[in-house]
């Protein structure tokens, strides 16, 4: 268990490695409002405690030189620790900046994440021969329907959020959609309940989509401001 000062409080939780080189310790990351903790979990003694205004500045951590899958954090004593956050990383970025205060500086150059590289590396190569394998042995085939996008969607209005945050939930966990319409709920002339068409979005384009789906929580940062809402009449 990681132990917090008096008026200390967890603001993120989340799973998370200390990389070091091809070493690789299975834990979790906590950020709170004064510290960063890394919290191991096979031995608690070796968790590590960061104040938040010793952090100078960052690296990203990369996959395959390209994907970036946690970040280097750059202690103003020159000491570094890796964690890997997944595809985490941004939102978890712009969370410990808020904390922080102002934006942490990316430093040039980039931090390997050599386990995962060389795994990638030979599950990458694996799939390639397969592929062509698959591609000699029956090339008559393909999957016509993969790369279909559904034609509607209907979400169900929540007079507890806001048309943005519906519409953010829903993005999080569903396909890409060519239109959208948001039904609330009304109570006919026989007490029952009915659902009917309220509004239809615009502007969010199959772009904009990918980028939403970027955020783990929705906030001010997620870029919906091209997004209107029609209300029908």
């Amino acid at each position: 268990m990681i132990s917090l000062n008096k008026n200390e409080k967890i603001i993120l939780q989340q799973h998370s490695n200390l990389v070091n080189g091809f070493s690789i310790k299975n834990g979790n990351l906590f950020l709170t409002n004064e510290r960063l903790i890394y919290e191991d979990k096979k031995n608690f003694s070796n968790s590590i405690y960061i104040k938040i205004d010793e952090i100078k500045s960052y690296k990203e951590l990369r996959v395959l030189l390209k994907f970036t899958g946690g970040i280097n954090i750059i202690l103003e004593s020159g000491i570094n620790y890796s964690f890997s956050l997944g595809y985490s990383f941004k939102s978890f970025l712009l969370k410990l900046e808020d904390v922080k205060g102002n934006p942490i500086k990316q430093e040039q150059g980039i931090q390997h994440f050599w386990f995962p590289n060389l795994m990638s590396f030979f599950l990458l190569l694996f799939l390639i021969v397969w592929g062509f394998s698959q591609t000699w042995v029956s090339p008559v085939f393909s999957d016509v329907n993969s790369s279909k996008i559904k034609e509607s969607c209907d979400l169900k209005y929540d007079r507890n959020k806001n048309q943005y945050i519906i519409l953010y939930d829903h993005i999080r966990k569903n396909s890409f959609c060519e239109t959208y319409t948001i039904f609330m709920d009304y109570e006919d002339d026989y007490g029952n309940l009915v659902w009917k068409p309220y509004s239809t979005v615009s502007g969010l384009t199959k772009e904009n989509y990918n980028e939403i789906k970027k955020y783990e929580y929705y906030s001010r940062r997620v870029p919906m401001s091209n997004i209107k809402f029609y209300v029908i009449k």
